[in-house]
């Protein structure tokens, strides 16, 4: 297991917004947390948000294999970033070793339940076929469910590339659509309803298509 953490020369954890260094640890196979990467980090001074996103993109480039981050606290675009990188935010003010054990154990609860959900999710919620390769679902009530990430339920399907269209009613866009459009090869439409539902018709672009 991995934790990065943002601390000062003391080794006390800092907020998103100080400078200090921000540090990767690996638990080994006799509990000892080793450090393995070190890097500077700095965003003082730094207030164009598109800057504070190509800075924080760059460290969560940087490090690997990790989905804890331990900060004091942080400002909500410095937390979203890493949360849409797929990082679990832990809050502590103090000296970070002294939660590492903590966070390892909510981890490993936190893992098992996800998986609880996740099979929970695909049993429950699955998309329509309403023709064809053209499938329907409505979300709206996955998206109120604090229990059930729509990721969970609509990725192995978006995944599986074996549809057309999808038809999605929602309440809102999803925020983590915009980080799977590239990389799967999606393309989204989307239109309000007079009843004021959110369509949304995911297809597959051409690149995909081919494939």
């Amino acid at each position: 297991m991995k934790i990065a953490a943002l601390i000062n020369n003391c080794g006390r954890t800092i907020s998103m917004n100080e400078s200090g260094l921000l540090l990767l640890y690996e638990r080994q196979k006799d509990e000892q947390w080793i450090k393995i990467q070190q890097q500077k980090y700095s965003l003082e001074n730094i207030i164009d948000a598109e800057q504070i996103r190509k800075s924080l993109k760059e460290h969560i480039r940087i490090l690997s294999d990790c989905h804890n981050l331990l900060v004091k606290d942080g400002r909500t675009i410095y937390r979203m970033l890493f949360e849409n990188a797929g990082y679990h935010i832990w809050r502590f003010d103090g000296p970070a070793k002294m939660v590492f054990e903590k966070i390892a154990e909510y981890d490993y609860l936190y893992h098992k339940k996800s998986k609880e959900i996740k099979i929970k999710a695909m049993t429950n919620y699955q998309p329509l076929e309403k023709d064809t390769g053209y499938y329907y679902m409505d979300i709206r009530k996955i998206m109120s469910d604090k229990g059930i990430h729509s990721s969970a339920v609509l990725m192995p399907f978006l995944k599986s590339g074996n549809f057309k269209t999808l038809e999605l009613d929602c309440n809102h866009m999803p925020r983590w659509f915009n980080d799977i459009l590239g990389p799967l090869h999606l393309k989204i439409q989307d239109q309000y309803t007079d009843s004021g539902i959110l369509k949304i018709f995911i297809t597959k672009s051409p690149a995909r298509q081919n494939k």
